[in-house]
């Protein structure tokens, strides 16, 4: 992540604006391993960061003032986030300056080898490529066929922009967070904080119950599962929101049974490398993944080893 990093702010200097907001990073919970391994891996790794305990947590940030007294937060004062739609503009914008040829509103329907090349068939007609990497996310499966089809599930997300009280108060420079609050699934969101002008907090659960298909998603979301979402993660645990919804939001987590990502060649068609699924956290190391698979198209080999994200720990058929 630290390497990935430097990457986006590469990326800042070259266009002279900003893709990734500096935020500190706030994870909090009762008593969780999440936390406490965070917290290990942060030291094995030299990372920045401090242990709050709860009275530490109220007063520096009052958003949590409702956190219980067992409470513990890990907090990196270096943390940070990227905003998804301006960073897919810049990504495209750069990648055209370089000569990249951008092919938009058009669907790719197959893939088919086309002797040591490979055939890409869309919906306006057909293109001969040397190598082909797939991030088709929640159209993995469909367009890959198996090992991928037998691997992958697709599970509805919701979001929500929660409005800010009039008399919220928070912190000049508010954390990202994750908020840990008993021991399912269930029991846990995350979060970011109030953007300048925006009057709403953003707080979403992810949920990996439900299996949804691409096809038919169901993109909205309902005032039932608003006032739920307030009932069951803000009311009592974040301090300063109301209960209306300024907007809301569904997005599709494509997920391996490990949760993990899939970076792997695919087995049954030569030249085609396969980047997906992320499992819902992939798009903050696009950058860097996308640094490595380039090197792997070009040199075969890429610097980081991608080794931990192939195929063979699901025994797939090969």
């Amino acid at each position: 992540m630290q390497h990935w990093s430097l990457i986006w702010l590469a990326v800042e200097r070259e266009i002279d604006d900003l893709v990734m907001t500096s935020s500190p990073t706030y994870d909090a919970a009762d008593a969780d391993d999440f936390t406490h391994q965070t917290i290990a891996l942060a030291r094995t790794y030299g990372v920045e960061h401090q242990v709050l305990a709860a009275a530490s947590i109220r007063e520096r940030f009052p958003q949590f003032a409702p956190v219980l007294d067992t409470a513990i937060g890990y907090f990196e004062p270096e943390g940070g986030f990227v905003r998804p739609e301006r960073c897919i503009d810049v990504q495209l914008r750069l990648a055209a300056q370089h000569g990249a040829r951008l092919l938009t509103h058009e669907t790719v329907t197959h893939l088919q080898p086309h002797g040591d090349q490979v055939r890409i068939t869309t919906d306006k007609g057909s293109i001969i490529a040397d190598k082909v990497v797939v991030s088709a996310g929640m159209w993995s499966a469909e367009l890959l066929g198996a090992p991928f089809s037998d691997l992958l599930r697709f599970c509805r997300q919701k979001l929500f922009w929660f409005e800010l009280q009039e008399d919220a108060v928070f912190a000049p420079r508010s954390p990202s967070f994750i908020m840990i609050h008993g021991p399912g699934e269930a029991d846990v969101s995350y979060g970011f904080p109030p953007l300048p002008g925006e009057n709403s907090m953003k707080v979403a659960t992810e949920q990996y119950i439900e299996d949804s298909a691409p096809n038919t998603l169901d993109r909205t979301v309902t005032a039932r599962e608003e006032q739920d979402m307030f009932d069951t993660q803000v009311q009592g645990r974040i301090a300063g929101l109301k209960p209306h919804v300024v907007k809301s939001s569904v997005c599709a987590y494509t997920v391996t049974p490990d949760y993990h990502f899939i970076i792997d060649e695919h087995p049954h068609l030569k030249n085609v490398t396969v980047v997906s699924a992320c499992s819902g956290h992939g798009f903050k190391h696009s950058a860097g993944l996308g640094l490595s698979l380039a090197q792997r198209c070009i040199h075969g080999k890429s610097d980081i080893d991608l080794s931990a994200f192939s195929l063979v720990r699901f025994n797939a058929a090969v």
